[in-house]
């Protein structure tokens, strides 16, 4: 049988001592290589378990024992009010009014391209971001705040289809043509500095618009239909 240590760590294991809490120099104690009598290791562990399970009752914040319990860790939190928290369709473009709760810039998003979204203007910690639609009615999206999801919005039968709504470029002096399906016929718009724009003709519910690249080459300018943002073109 080896002889029992002459020198070992005398570790106060009642409950007045523990009741305060662990501290780092007794982890130290416990774990960095220390030699216990047996019976001081298996009650030592046993309470720094106990310990270690019950959150301390001490307030003071910079109090660095162990035995308190740790900060939960958060799963988001939304720091904005949206006025709009109901599904809706919108009929062309609808505004919102996010209000920010904690003075950051909330980030409007909408997760189909047949929808667009931009923000407005600002008023102290309202921002006001309009949605517009510009696919098919019966279009859904969702949109999102910051990422989280405040709303699903639906077009309507006002919306403007276009037959063109991906970025394209146009030589300069040359012309391109867009159809718009509508109801009535769209007010179709664009920059006249780098494009001008046309109205050719229609038949039944196709509108058809002509627009020539009158700027320089790289200028670009952005379509709309009805206000609702339609594509972009550049000039090559």
């Amino acid at each position: 049988m080896n002889e029992k240590p002459t020198s070992y760590y005398h570790v106060d294991v009642s409950e007045n001592y523990w009741g305060a809490g662990v501290t780092e120099e007794d982890i130290k104690v416990l774990l960095d290589g220390a030699v216990f009598e047996s019976y001081y290791v298996d009650e030592a562990m046993t309470k720094l378990k106990s310990v270690l399970s019950t959150p301390s009752q001490s307030t003071t914040d910079n109090d660095s024992s162990l035995g308190h319990s740790l900060p939960s860790v958060s799963e988001g939190t939304r720091n904005f009010v949206s006025d709009t928290t109901s599904n809706l369709t919108v009929n062309g473009k609808y505004q919102f009014r996010i209000t920010s709760l904690n003075g950051h810039k909330p980030v409007m998003t909408v997760s189909n391209a047949s929808f667009t979204v931009e923000l407005a203007s600002q008023s102290g910690n309202d921002y006001f971001y309009v949605i517009r639609c510009g696919g098919a009615a019966g279009s859904t999206a969702n949109v999102l705040v910051d990422g989280y999801h405040v709303v699903s919005v639906t077009g309507g039968t006002a919306g403007v289809v276009s037959d063109t709504t991906q970025p394209f470029t146009v030589a300069k002096g040359a012309a391109y043509q867009f159809k718009l399906t509508s109801a009535s016929r769209p007010v179709f718009t664009g920059n006249n500095a780098n494009f001008t724009v046309a109205y050719v003709s229609n038949s039944g519910n196709d509108w058809f618009f002509k627009v020539t690249a009158t700027g320089e080459k790289g200028a670009s300018t952005t379509f709309s239909a009805n206000d609702v943002v339609v594509t972009t073109a550049t000039i090559a």
